[in-house]
Formats: structure tokens, C-alpha cells, sequence
């Protein structure tokens, strides 16, 4: 037993040694975004809990994990909505370079996102009201779909007519599918 036992045992900390090494460390500059949404939390009251706010991803197409952030995903237990101030949150894409380096190459308060599997990942955004652009009113509500550009983050087709009221939705709830809220 102890003959099968000891391969089994090697081979699962190997496989583990080889995954560990496979995804590489969460660059500072998104570790140091998390504790500022730990510190704050805390300071208002409340403590950190469980929970997915921080997606990673590769969102450019060349083979790197990015990272999403958002922070009304974040759950600050005893102070739920800390981050989520009239239904809406900011989202941050940071892109890594080649040395593990990242860098925020978007940033906006959104009512929702959501991430399409592919390659490179897709993000869906929705916002609310002004932002939907000249003529909106404070109930409009419209998505797009990002696209990276070599430089940062573009909308690069609509998801949604933003003149048109959404008919599937309820007046103040996203324009997106059940999912991740911003």
C-alpha cells in the first residue's frame, strides 16, 4: 500500500508545484487596490469576508493574466453596499506586462459587468442615467462591450440601445444577465 500510496502523494505535489508555478503572483499595484478596500471596510465599521471581486483573466490576447476589479462585488460584512453607493460601483481592468507589472487602463462606475469566456475574455459593462450620453434620463439604461486597443479599453460595439427602455428589465435593475454586479 505504502508503494502506492508514495507516487500517488509525489505526483499530487508535483502537479501542485507545477500549477503554483504556472499562474504568477498578483502584481502589487492590484494587491495594494484590494487592502485599500480591506482598510476602508474596516474603517467604516466592518470587516472583510468572503468573496469573488477580483476576476482574472486575459482580457488583451497575449496570453497574460489581467485582472478586473470590482469593487461592488466586494463583501465588507456589517457594512453590506459600503462600495455600492445608488446601484452603482467602479470597475478597474489593470493589464500585466511582460515583467508582472500592472497598470489601470480602465476605470468607471458601472450598475453591472459581466465576463464572456474567450480569447481573448470579453467584459460586458452597463451603466445608468448621464452616462449613457446626451439625452439619457436618469432611468436610461445602456451596455457595450469593451475591447482592448493596443492602449487601454474602448467600447467597441453596444449591447443595448440606450434611446430604446429595456423591456426585459425592471425600472432600476441592470441591463445585464444575472451575474457579477459592478
Amino acid at each position: 500500500m505504502l508503494r502506492t500510496f508514495l507516487p500517488l502523494a509525489l505526483g499530487l505535489c508535483l502537479s501542485a508545484v507545477a500549477l503554483a508555478q504556472a499562474r504568477p503572483p498578483i502584481p502589487s499595484v492590484v494587491l495594494d487596490h484590494m487592502n485599500d478596500l480591506d482598510q476602508r471596510c474596516v474603517a467604516a465599521g466592518g470587516r472583510a469576508g468572503e468573496g469573488r471581486f477580483v476576476v482574472a483573466q486575459d482580457f488583451t490576447g497575449d496570453g497574460r493574466l489581467d485582472y478586473l476589479l470590482s469593487e461592488g462585488d466586494y463583501h465588507c460584512v456589517g457594512r453590506p453596499g459600503l462600495f455600492r453607493r445608488g446601484g452603482v460601483a467602479r470597475v478597474d481592468l489593470f493589464v500585466v506586462d511582460a515583467r508582472n507589472a500592472a497598470r489601470r487602463v480602465y476605470s468607471d462606475q458601472l450598475i453591472g459587468y459581466r465576463v464572456l469566456a474567450g480569447q481573448p475574455a470579453k467584459v460586458q459593462i452597463a451603466r445608468q442615467g448621464a452616462a449613457c450620453g446626451a439625452g439619457s434620463t436618469a432611468r436610461t439604461q445602456c451596455a457595450a462591450q469593451l475591447a482592448w486597443n493596443g492602449h487601454g479599453f474602448g467600447e467597441a460595439i453596444a449591447v443595448s440601445d440606450a434611446k430604446a427602455p429595456s423591456a426585459s428589465a425592471a425600472p432600476g435593475s441592470p441591463a445585464t444577465s444575472p451575474g457579477p454586479q459592478a
